[in-house]
């Protein structure tokens, strides 16, 4: 799965890829005789991948992420900061490459309200603010970038628990409105009406000049 595959809370299946790993994402000591075999002429040019060293050839890399069955994914370079929630719960499960980043939660409640606060209004703007620009006025949302916004104090709280019922319908394919998640995150979030005001000017200002001059 690439980055390009990530909308809000949802993704698809754009790639197929042949990687003989566990539930973990570590590499297999011993994959079946076929696979190492349909592998074996490209062994030379998959030992050239810059983390190769001395893995095999059906490794993946930078697979921490997948140590747990709850992912929140995002797209590395888009317009907006877009998030999904990702259960993987088999073995043809989605995977994260490296043109998307995620971080592992706890559990389906945690996954929906953070891709949800990651998909409102405020956070957008405050992510566009701090993230560095791409071309084409796109932005670069980075794992450090993401990481440095503010997320509620209270993950029980009445309006986290709202997100998380956002989330969880539009993860089953139903609609949502960006109105009420907005509001919802901006409670979470403890944002005084007057701070919520800015952001939105200052996300109003960014999507105005593609160069990122406010």
């Amino acid at each position: 799965m690439l980055g390009r595959d990530v909308s809000p809370f949802a993704v698809r299946h754009s790639r197929w890829i042949l990687a003989a790993v566990d539930g973990r994402g570590d590499p297999l000591e011993l994959p079946p005789d076929d696979v190492r075999t349909y592998l074996a002429p490209l062994a030379p040019l998959l030992a050239r991948r810059s983390d190769a060293r001395e893995a095999p050839p059906w490794a993946l890399f930078r697979t921490e992420i997948l140590r747990g069955p709850w992912l929140v994914i995002w797209r590395d370079i888009a317009a907006r900061l877009e998030a999904a929630p990702l259960h993987r719960d088999g073995p043809d499960a989605p995977v994260p490459l490296n043109t998307c980043y995620g971080v592992g939660v706890a559990d389906a409640y945690t996954a929906c309200w953070l891709a949800a606060i990651l998909n409102s209004a405020p956070l957008r703007d405050l992510a566009a603010a701090l993230a560095e620009r791409a071309s084409g006025g796109a932005y670069r949302f980075s794992a450090a970038t993401v990481g440095a916004l503010p997320i509620p104090s209270d993950p029980r709280s009445r309006d986290v628990q709202i997100l998380a019922d956002i989330g969880a319908a539009a993860l089953r394919g139903e609609g949502w409105d960006a109105h009420d998640l907005d509001a919802h995150a901006a409670l979470a979030l403890a944002l005084a009406p007057d701070v919520a005001a800015q952001l939105a000017y200052l996300g109003d200002a960014l999507r105005r000049d593609p160069g990122g001059r406010c």
